[in-house]
């Protein structure tokens, strides 16, 4: 890690910061199950993920970046947590006004692209790009999470915007609608 200095260190803490975000652990089985009841994850958990195995991050590293983060909360030697550690994410009823469906995307978009593309709108929370169990065929469509409302409708309301790239745009919920009349 030395080698990527402060832009590497960046990126392993945002990426920290993500994987303990409320966006992420409401659909993150893994780490809920990881998880202890007061919301702390063992920071040895982190070393199996992809991303940080491509950063080369070691314990340290995980523990060093989670301690200077502001948006990770303080917690014993080992472990890491959310800021609001003693509440584990649960249920958020404005998520899908706060979300929007995207289809017809290019092949080569993948989340980090996709987050780019809609960061225009607003703070991007996540973005989920859903597969298929058995095979890890990705579906064809995915989902993007802003912190505020307002980014969502925007992104809906300038959907034939030409950054978009001929991506199709509606609300989550439009999409739960449609999906709930389709026979």
């Amino acid at each position: 890690m030395e080698r990527g200095g402060k832009s590497q260190r960046k990126r392993l803490q945002r990426q920290l910061e993500f994987y303990l975000s409320e966006s992420n652990l409401r659909h993150d089985k893994f780490l809920q199950q990881a998880m202890d009841e007061q919301g702390f994850v063992p920071a040895r958990v982190f070393l199996s993920f992809n991303k940080l195995k491509a950063l080369k991050a070691t314990e340290r590293m995980i523990l060093d970046e989670g301690s200077t983060s502001s948006l990770v909360g303080p917690a014993p030697y080992g472990w890491v947590c959310t800021q609001q550690c003693g509440t584990v994410a649960g249920q958020d009823h404005e998520a899908d006004a706060r979300t929007i469906y995207i289809d017809s995307f290019s092949a080569t978009d993948d989340h980090d692209s996709l987050r780019r593309t809609f960061t225009k709108f607003g703070k991007v929370s996540l973005v989920s790009l859903p597969r298929f169990p058995q095979s890890k065929k990705f579906k064809g469509f995915g989902f993007v999470e802003f912190s505020e409302r307002t980014a969502a409708v925007e992104a809906v309301a300038r959907s034939s915007d030409a950054d978009l790239r001929g991506i199709r745009v509606m609300s989550k919920t439009r999409w739960l609608e449609m999906k709930e009349q389709a026979p």
